[in-house]
């Protein structure tokens, strides 16, 4: 079975353009969360694109947002603590 992908173009609240994302996702939603790289996004906003645009459509994020692990919070230690030798 073919997977189709789709090309979006993410920008940023100001229309800046970050770039493309081509995705196998059609269902992106605000409050989505996009991972690049090392960056992460959150949708604010989908938008369709025009027909001569080659796109599905234009996704406006916020971001780059901070990584942190699962199950971290605001408490969550910025840094180990050494391990002891043993």
């Amino acid at each position: 079975m073919k997977t189709t992908l789709r090309r979006y173009r993410l920008v940023d609240r100001d229309g800046c353009d970050l770039g493309p994302l081509v995705s196998k996702r059609v269902d992106w939603c605000v409050g989505s969360l996009i991972e690049r790289g090392e960056a992460r996004y959150r949708v604010l906003a989908v938008v369709d694109a025009e027909p001569q645009d080659d796109l599905t459509a234009y996704l406006v994020v916020t971001g780059p947002l901070e990584q942190q692990s699962a199950g971290s919070g605001p408490e969550a230690p910025t840094e180990m603590p050494p391990r002891r030798a043993g």
